[in-house]
């Protein structure tokens, strides 16, 4: 159960970079932008890792 919680967590943060800061240049402290991705990545990635997806598969930017 935890290895299942530790790999939606990190595909969470990838999805949430990818929605939010992929091309994108980012003025903020590198430990606010972690901590921002790591909350988002785990509260709504039932959210972003399916729009992450498509973005990726249809090379939507």
């Amino acid at each position: 159960m935890i290895l299942l919680l530790i790999i939606y967590w990190i595909a969470g943060y990838w999805a949430y970079g990818v929605v939010f800061y992929e091309g994108k240049i980012v003025m903020a402290r590198q430990g606010q932008i972690f901590a921002t991705k790591l909350v988002q990545g785990l509260v709504f990635g039932w959210l972003w890792i399916p729009v992450a997806l498509v973005k990726k598969i249809f090379g939507i930017r």
